[in-house]
């Protein structure tokens, strides 16, 4: 009993420390976006791209890039997507929501499941894909 009082007294006090437990902003809406490049099912290099695009009623802080569960790196949105305003004239930034990144898939063919995820500047996120590819033998 005495050890329990002392975990929640601890996680308590953590917490307040810490500027207590985060809340969701209900008013917030999570980020969106798509992840283009590469398709799934395609053969790549092991040094591949990885690029697509990320909006949100606020603003994209990064995408992150994962590679079978494993984080890969980190990018920023940005890049010129002119494809985007004329598909989504209301969201303000649609013309530079794009992204890319290049990433290393690791040895083997194996198929690699990549998965990004868009990241607003509240914390709030969205996973972009997976696709799932094979490294073509080099």
């Amino acid at each position: 009993m005495r050890m329990t009082t002392v975990a929640m007294f601890t996680a308590v006090a953590m917490m307040t420390a810490c500027g207590g437990p985060r809340v969701p902003d209900a008013a917030n809406l999570l980020p969106f976006g798509f992840l283009d490049v590469p398709a799934s099912g395609a053969s790549v290099a092991r040094v591949t791209r990885v690029a697509g695009w990320a909006l949100d009623d606020g603003t994209i802080r990064r995408v992150d890039v994962y590679v079978d569960g494993r984080f890969a790196g980190s990018t920023s949105t940005g890049l010129a997507r002119p494809d985007l305003p004329p598909a989504l004239p209301n969201v303000a930034g649609a013309a530079s929501g794009g992204w890319e990144i290049a990433i290393d898939l690791g040895e083997g063919t194996a198929p690699k499941q990549i998965l990004a995820q868009a990241v607003d500047d509240t914390g709030a996120t969205r996973d972009l894909g997976p696709v799932v590819v094979t490294v073509a033998a080099q």
